[in-house]
């Protein structure tokens, strides 16, 4: 039997100790061991962000904005970027934490809140990306715990607040509708209010929801509805058994996303007999409201995604697994010693968190310090790039260019910050004035790399077609390590300049 003294945790060590702890030990962990930030989602949101749009390409726009007034303040470097989302997942722990307290005690909130910290896209696998899966965390929680106060204090100021929160999710991801349905009719549910009483006020939160995102749906409106034709293009359905194989993969990937807080659940029990013997059935009148949210927000996703004939994707089901910790909490029988199941989970807690500090050094830092990694080289990229056009032309970069997502690159880590397109397609760049551009001064940074888009020769001859010949042209070469091969490469970038 594992013991509290081999890694104590204080018995005072509160629900919202643990998960300041928890952001502040992933901001870390991210901030000394990756090395890049290597993913387009985050530099996209800058991109859009620093246009002030109403929308772009893909996506609502409120995410972007909070990525742009955030580097108002910050530099726009990676460790502010990793922060960024760290504050985002604690205000969303927060809000949970204050729903769970309105129906349980400290103790099974406590487990609640340590079982959902270790669901991974939480942490470590998706913990360091601040994208619109996880940009809508905050609201969603948010609209639960305005939702449920409003229900059990009889406060109608919560609804009017309900919908602030309801309509800052949806200007994040439109499928976050989804989720809130799935939350409106589990408190439903739980509460039992009557209809007379309770339609009124869901009449008020829709029309404050409509209130605030109605800019951006008149945008959509003007502008053909582009997030909606991203979502039909990049997952449409080839057909049923082709949807129903990726349905199932994505269900796959929701077990991975919670099967480590199942195993410390289960595990905290097996390492305490007594508290197993402890245990006893007892019947609540009361609905899980917990599990039918996190069940209602699985099946509403799976729904949605079989009416519109696109495909699943497993990212879709990071929102729901929020919810897992507190549906394991809700169909856990009642129990005499609840104290020592706890102070089992802290010691499973303290492992995982030393156990990634371990696989994070190993995954992370695996390759030579004398060279980057491939995934590094769009921040060098940008960084070289804007230099050897300042000294080229003694001015700034206002535009950017070329194969995606490298132009992004451009908007977050040149000193310029120049306003990037969607690789080269005006028409798709939204966000982007034509004509501006045309005149602008700007760079097209065109890459052979088979994970960009379009590649070489393609991309500069699409430019010339776009732009005419440039003003002058240089070949960035690289050496990097690329881990997939184990080895160092060369990597070549072809830069086209225009005054």
């Amino acid at each position: 039997m594992l013991r509290k003294s081999i890694f104590p945790l204080p018995n005072n060590f509160s629900s919202l100790n643990l998960i300041i702890f928890n952001s502040l030990f992933l901001w870390l962990l991210f901030t000394f061991c990756r090395q890049f930030l290597g993913d387009a989602d985050l530099v996209e949101n800058y991109a859009w962000g620093i246009t002030w749009t109403l929308g772009n390409n893909k996506h609502p726009p409120l995410f972007g904005w909070i990525t742009a007034a955030w580097f108002q303040i910050f530099p726009t470097s990676n460790w502010a970027y990793f922060l960024l989302n760290e504050l985002n997942l604690l205000v969303a722990l927060i809000f949970l934490m204050l729903s769970l307290r309105k129906l349980f005690g400290e103790d099974k909130v406590y487990i609640a809140l340590a079982l959902t910290i270790t669901i991974l896209p939480l942490g470590v696998t998706h913990g360091y990306k601040y994208n619109a899966n996880l940009a809508q965390l905050p609201f969603i929680t948010g609209y639960t715990w305005a939702l449920l106060t409003a229900l059990i204090d009889k406060r109608t100021s919560r609804y009017f607040l309900a919908g602030l929160f309801a309509g800052s999710a949806i200007l994040c991801k439109y499928s976050s509708v989804i989720i809130l349905g799935a939350i409106t009719i589990a408190i439903w549910l739980y509460s039992k209010p009557k209809l007379s009483y309770f339609l009124p006020k869901l009449s008020l939160i829709a029309i404050v929801t409509m209130v605030v995102t109605s800019p951006h749906f008149y945008w959509a409106i003007q502008h053909g509805a582009p997030s909606i034709h991203y979502m039909h293009e990049r997952h449409v359905a080839s057909s049923i058994g082709g949807w129903l194989s990726r349905c199932g993969y994505s269900l796959f990937k929701l077990i991975q996303y919670v099967a480590l807080p199942l195993m410390i659940f289960g595990m905290a029990l097996i390492f305490s007999p007594r508290t197993l013997m402890s245990l006893r059935p007892t019947f609540s009148r009361r609905a899980p409201l917990g599990l039918i949210i996190f069940l209602l927000s699985v099946l509403g996703t799976m729904t949605a995604a079989y009416i519109e004939h696109i495909d699943t994707d497993p990212d879709w089901f990071i929102v729901p697994s929020l919810f897992f910790g507190w549906a394991l909490i809700d169909i856990f029988p009642e129990m005499a010693n609840l104290r020592k199941l706890r102070e089992n989970i802290n010691i499973l807690i303290v492992i995982y968190f030393i156990s990634f500090i371990g696989i994070y050094f190993l995954t992370e830092r695996n390759y030579p310090s004398k060279v980057p990694h491939v995934a590094e080289l769009p921040e060098i990229v940008a960084r070289d790039v804007t230099q050897i056009y300042h000294e080229t032309y003694n001015k700034p970069i206002e535009y950017a260019a070329g194969s995606f997502p490298l132009p992004y690159f451009m908007s977050f880590s040149s000193s310029d910050h120049p306003l990037g397109l969607f690789g080269l397609d005006l028409l798709a760049s939204n966000w982007i004035d034509a004509d501006k551009f045309r005149s602008g001064s700007k760079v097209i940074i065109c890459a052979s790399e088979v994970r960009y888009s379009p590649v070489e020769p393609a991309c500069s001859q699409h430019a010339v077609r776009l732009l005419g010949l440039p003003d002058s042209q240089k070949t960035l070469k690289y050496v990097a390590y690329d881990r997939t091969l184990k080895a160092q490469r060369s990597v070549e970038y072809n830069v086209l300049m225009y005054r």
